[in-house]
């Protein structure tokens, strides 16, 4: 991507293993041309390219990393199966699809806003289906083996800029934070503080690094690999999408009542006590 208005087709956060291809090489030939570079992903991503770089004996003086604070990554396939499920469920094609939807910013929406919108026009914002990918994602159930055992999961990082949700914003900068939430930036480099001192027009504050260096969960630590992410492999492999829906994810009346609950209050402004 060489313009602003194209880097609307990957923005918005995506909860699943993103495709690399051909990127490492487009990289390399793009630094060798002397053209600047900015590459985002997860950190375990940036790692892999500047290794690649380095192998590949390629200048990294016009190069910006900047890596994601995750909390692993699913399969594509998972989201893949999802998606035809939700098109098999409303009998239509799929065409847009926001893990953390926003809007306009005035309307109140849970803590994940999920959309979608159908080739048939059919919109949904936050609806009981729509939250069920998330909730397999928050299960601990869907991740890649590595990612039970990440090595980047602190504050060790190994881009020029971290990004990520600042949600342990009370805590670190002990105020209530902004409505619509705080992000966390975290300047790694000398080449990353150089092109935060440029950063204009955003609300920025500076807080106390290691206050967050005690919360593991902010870096995207995880409990580790269990006996039950096998079992839900083995039952996924074996029955299928729906079925795990139903098993892991709340696709029953239980769920669905408890999703109305929620919604419910999240809409009369009681969200704090979920």
């Amino acid at each position: 991507m060489e313009k602003v208005s194209e880097c609307k087709i990957f923005n918005g956060s995506k909860y699943v293993q993103s495709d690399i291809g051909g990127c490492y090489l487009s990289v390399e030939e793009d630094l060798k041309n002397e053209m600047n570079v900015l590459f985002s992903g997860t950190p375990c991503q940036v790692n892999a390219l500047n290794n690649f770089l380095r192998r590949q004996n390629c200048p990294t003086e016009n190069l910006l990393t900047i890596d994601i604070l995750c909390h692993g990554t699913p399969s594509a396939r998972l989201l893949t199966d999802y998606r035809h499920w939700l098109e098999k469920y409303y009998d239509s094609r799929l065409i847009e699809f926001s893990f953390r939807y926003k809007g306009d910013g005035t309307k109140r929406r849970m803590k994940y806003p999920m959309y979608a919108k159908f080739e048939n026009g059919k919109v949904l914002e936050d609806a009981y289906t729509l939250r069920l990918y998330m909730s397999l994602y928050f299960s601990g159930l869907t991740y890649r083996d590595s990612c039970y055992n990440c090595k980047f999961s602190s504050a060790e990082r190994c881009s020029d800029i971290t990004i990520g949700d600042f949600w342990q914003y009370e805590k670190v900068m002990g105020k209530k934070e902004l409505r619509g939430g705080m992000s966390l930036v975290m300047v790694n480099t000398a080449k990353g503080i150089r092109v935060a001192e440029k950063m204009t027009g955003a609300y920025m504050e500076e807080g106390d690094v290691d206050k967050l260096m005690y919360m593991r969960e902010t870096f995207g630590a995880t409990n580790g690999k269990t006996e039950a992410v096998d079992a839900f492999r083995e039952e996924y492999k074996n029955f299928g999408i729906e079925y795990i829906l139903k098993k892991y994810a709340g696709y029953n009346l239980k769920g669905r009542i408890k999703h109305i609950l929620k919604k419910g209050l999240v809409a009369v402004g009681l969200r704090r006590l979920l």
